[in-house]
């Protein structure tokens, strides 16, 4: 089916690409020990499945959720100016909040309690546990998952939507140019260094991997300047296509060129992760220049190429924000009954993304947004 004029399908099947590579992502958490997830297997590794798994994260999660941050913003403007502050707001509120609650004070107490059993010995049932250990020791404000994105996406647009909107008497129209393009990967690059000085990449307060935010604060304001600007059409296709080859190419030789200079081959050095060292400086460049680079050039590769959708192809991208919110628990169940298998975990990581793909979609479409109320909010 051709795209219908108005209808932003290759934004559409952008966020689709965004939502699995989550999924595959914390699938690949699991086996590979690197990040932070609720299950890990922790099984052996060898050397050179470690060094995969380690590629493959570096690369996903350097612009994975970037890109979501930009492509929101790119939407935030438009819903603005159609609603005005409050019905935004309210909109807003709904949207992402009610997914937020639902997963905080649901989705995840299940998880810990009946999946994981971190809590089955020490509270009587899953209501004493839920009541006094969940919420009377607040712990669901320390542990909200994947849903850290919803919730600080809904503080974003609050600021948004708290501040002057004043138009300028003469609107001056931005490009992505290497003029202004360059400057915002070392802009990038230098607000991430400079909050990873603290602890690193994986700083944690509440859950929230501040170490990130270097990138995702900066990339949903470009997204707001992309709307009121048209940045997105106004890259060339052979432009962006370069920007793509860019940074895949250049970008997989250089991580392997800062690997071998750091000794972060296994994921174990911590120089690359923070601290005032040339390795967490040389490493939060390496992330904003890939971050960039595959940012522009998946939006016009898309633009160009992928900007309609078959009736299958639009089934999922309806499904995908649910998709993201329910994910969880059926990945982690997948990997417990799995966890008996004598298998490798480059062989598990590939088994549970054949079967868990489809199955959390499945579920998506027939289960959570045949619900009412989750089917107005996903």
């Amino acid at each position: 089916m051709n795209a219908v004029r108005g209808r932003l399908y290759y934004i559409d099947n952008l966020r689709l690409l965004v939502i699995v590579s989550v999924v595959v992502i914390h699938i690949s958490v699991t086996y590979s020990g690197l990040g932070s997830w609720f299950y890990i297997e922790g099984a052996a590794h060898s050397p050179a499945q470690t060094v995969g798994f380690n590629y493959f994260q570096s690369m996903i999660q350097s612009f994975v959720m970037g890109l979501l941050f930009l492509i929101a913003g790119y939407f935030v403007p438009k819903s603005y100016d159609q609603k005005g502050s409050w019905k935004f707001l309210h909109d807003r509120m709904v949207r992402l909040g009610i997914p937020a609650l639902l997963y905080l004070l649901v989705i995840n107490p299940l998880v810990l309690y009946f999946e994981l059993s971190g809590y089955a010995g020490v509270y009587s049932d899953f209501w004493h546990f839920y009541a006094v250990g969940y919420l009377g020791n607040l712990s669901f404000l320390s542990g909200p998952g994947p849903i850290w994105f919803v919730v600080v996406l809904l503080f974003f647009t609050a600021i948004y939507a708290a501040l002057p909107k004043k138009e300028p008497k003469e609107k001056k129209q931005l490009a992505l140019t290497k003029k202004n393009i360059w400057p915002l990967v070392f802009i990038i690059a230098a607000l991430t260094f400079a909050i990873r000085l603290g602890a690193g990449d994986g700083i944690d307060y509440y859950n929230f991997l501040l170490g990130y935010f270097g990138q995702y604060i900066p990339l949903f304001i470009v997204g707001i300047l992309a709307y009121r600007h048209h940045l997105f059409d106004k890259i060339t296709y052979q432009s962006g296509k370069r920007w793509l080859v860019c940074g895949l190419v250049i970008g997989s030789f250089s991580w392997l060129l800062l690997m071998g200079a750091t000794g972060g081959w296994m994921g174990n050095s911590s120089a690359l992760h923070g601290g005032f060292t040339w390795q967490s400086a040389a490493y939060s460049l390496w992330e904003s220049a890939v971050a960039i680079a595959l940012d522009i050039g998946l939006i016009t590769v898309f633009r160009e190429k992928l900007n309609r959708q078959s009736k299958l192809i639009k089934t999922l991208s309806d499904n995908s924000f649910a998709v993201y919110v329910f994910h969880t628990p059926i990945i982690i169940g997948a990997a417990l009954l799995l966890r008996p298998a004598q298998l490798p975990p480059a062989a598990k990581f590939a088994l549970i993304i054949a079967l868990c793909l489809p199955l959390v979609y499945i579920a998506a479409h027939f289960i959570v947004r045949k619900i009412p109320l989750l089917k107005k909010v996903m």
